[in-house]
């Protein structure tokens, strides 16, 4: 039976894997040195990378790691950004908060109709998303009808208001 191990691969926080046949591996280290040596920046060893080669569940171990890691810091940096911006806005005049410092609304039209009790009612709602940077994530301008009960309760909320 081949025994095979990975060898892992990293440069400025990224990293990549190689499946390595330990027995038949010098011919295909051989053949994609240029892109450990790509990868790394450095010149590489075929001998030395066969040495630091890792049992497969050690690699699977270290790359859940890694991605636990990177999706806490990209957590950290989201909220970060969230709160700085749901700060910023909170001052403005036309900015209405419904939850404090979690929830907020603007008006871009003023509707016309009846206000909406009964939530078997089910609005015409056109809606434009948005990234922190102003950015057009999605966008329904001709309206779409949603029964107030199946609302998020915060759009639910802004409705009621």
């Amino acid at each position: 039976m081949e025994k095979y191990s990975f060898v892992k691969v990293e440069k400025d926080g990224s990293f990549g894997f190689f499946l390595v046949n330990k027995e038949k591996s010098y011919a295909v280290i051989e053949k994609n040195l240029q892109l450990f040596q790509d990868l790394t920046g450095k010149k590489v060893c075929p001998r030395t990378l066969l040495q630091k080669s890792k049992p497969l569940k050690d690699c699977y171990a270290s790359l859940i790691t890694s991605l636990n890691n990177k999706i806490k810091e990209k957590e950290i940096l989201n909220l970060q950004a969230a709160e700085s911006y749901l700060c910023k806005i909170s001052n403005r005049e036309d900015i209405h908060e419904i939850v404090k410092d979690k929830l907020y609304y603007k008006i871009a039209t003023t509707g016309a109709g009846e206000e909406l009790k009964n939530t078997n009612n089910t609005p015409l709602i056109s809606f434009r998303e948005r990234a922190l940077d102003g950015e057009t994530l999605s966008e329904n301008t001709s309206g779409v009808r949603i029964s107030l009960s199946e609302m998020i309760p915060g759009l639910h909320k802004a409705y009621r208001v």
